[in-house]
């Protein structure tokens, strides 16, 4: 069906889901999530990913989500943890002081590792997505370049933004093939 169009023309996406069907799933899901006291929560996010990611079609192909509500789950788990300890340590002034510098080192780290979670359990027509941007590039992005635009009075924010793109797009990786991304300044 796609064999007569030009090189280089890009495809639409395409939602093929109805709204009786995924209100079904999210009707579920909140009903689950309550009893469970939130704990079905981490399940009830792959159910919808999936939906979308299933009846998203691009090129006459679908997206698929392949990962587990134990994974969500574990991970919530572990933010929750961290946010406790940070809670009951961060009364202790200098401890405090070492957590906040720390979470500048840490932040980077993690939406890194988001993002490469998020991309490697993602696929199209079944071959599948990776993040390998890098953490230096992540403080750089997120700390250092707004800080710089903060310096300039945001004149400068729009090569923030676009920097910011050039660095989700071009981190991911779609099989062994790199995504790339460039621009003018001019839409930013």
């Amino acid at each position: 069906m796609q064999a007569n169009r030009p090189q280089g023309t890009p495809n639409e996406f395409e939602l093929r889901g109805s709204a009786s069907e995924y209100f079904g799933i999210w009707i579920v899901n909140l009903l689950l999530s309550l009893i469970t006291f939130g704990i079905y929560s981490a399940w009830a996010k792959v159910r919808t990913k999936k939906y979308f990611y299933q009846n998203t079609y691009v090129a006459g192909r679908s997206f698929d989500y392949h990962a587990t509500g134990l994974q969500i789950l574990f991970g919530r788990i572990i933010v929750v943890a961290g946010i406790v300890i940070y809670s009951v340590l961060g009364a202790i002034p200098i401890v405090n002081l070492v957590m906040i510098l720390g979470l500048i080192f840490v932040i980077p780290y993690l939406l890194v590792r988001s993002l490469r979670f998020q991309a490697r359990v993602s696929s199209w027509s079944n071959v599948r997505f990776d993040f390998q941007g890098t953490w230096g590039s992540a403080a750089a992005n997120y700390f250092l370049y707004p800080i710089i635009a903060a310096l300039t009075l945001y004149t400068t924010w729009p090569f923030v933004t676009r920097s910011v793109q050039r660095f989700h797009v071009n981190g991911h990786k779609f099989g062994a093939t790199a995504m790339s991304f460039d621009s003018p300044i001019g839409p930013f």
